[in-house]
């Protein structure tokens, strides 16, 4: 593993061929230390696809969507209001889902 000090640095890759002639290539990085999180995290709720949803009681629920961070997420939360039975997390980045098995008036 190479170390780069953290802060700005130039990577350059140059070739050659047979005959003498080069060409070359460079990007700049940014390199920062692995626990130094620069960006809020992002969610997005895919399914259900409306807002407001008709919800029919009796009738299961699949929430579903997308996380993604920078560095890593901790928890993807969600909560019903009004209820504190109705609610869960999970720790993964990427597509997360749920399914509420029904729901009835009053609860």
């Amino acid at each position: 593993m190479t170390s780069l000090s953290p802060g700005e640095q130039t990577l350059r890759v140059q070739v050659s061929d047979s005959a003498g002639r080069t060409a070359t290539h460079t990007i700049h990085l940014t390199v920062r230390d692995h626990g130094t999180d620069l960006q809020a995290p992002v969610v997005t709720i895919t399914e259900p696809a409306q807002d407001p949803i008709p919800l029919l009681s009796g009738r299961p629920l699949t929430l579903s969507g997308t996380a993604r961070d920078d560095i890593a997420l901790r928890s993807v939360t969600w909560r019903l209001s009004g209820s504190s039975r109705v609610s869960g997390s999970v720790s993964a980045m990427g597509p997360w889902s749920y399914r509420f098995a029904s729901f009835s008036p009053g609860t």
